[in-house]
């Protein structure tokens, strides 16, 4: 088992390296408000899928570190959305707890779909 340290070293150099910008929009009930960050972003492929799951081919992956997510941003909903190279991604998914130690926050993984 990894310790907390090692886990945020290995996300560090495997993801956080090939992060590319985002925006990260946020339901504000009138509008949205952007969030600058960083996400690796890839598809999920047809092995990703499981039947009646909630993932669709063509729906994307993002892995956000912890240290790319915004003080501001705790979580991101249904009615949020995502900005990958100019296009505005719904957001499906948002899992916190694949890439966590203990209490400790190593990244989230986003699915979204667009």
């Amino acid at each position: 088992m990894f310790d907390a340290d090692t886990y945020e070293g290995i996300y560090e150099k495997f993801f956080r390296k090939l992060s590319q910008p985002v925006t990260l929009k946020v339901n504000n009930g009138t509008g949205y408000t952007d969030y600058q960050s960083k996400a690796h972003v890839s598809k999920y492929t047809e092995r990703d899928l499981v039947q009646n799951g909630p993932i669709e081919l063509g729906d994307i992956k993002l892995i956000i570190t912890a240290k790319d997510i915004p003080s501001a941003i705790t979580r991101m909903d249904k009615g949020d959305r995502i900005t990958v190279e100019g296009r505005n991604y719904a957001v499906i998914h948002w899992d916190a707890n694949t890439a966590s130690v203990g209490g400790d926050l190593i990244a989230v993984h986003v699915t979204v779909r667009g």
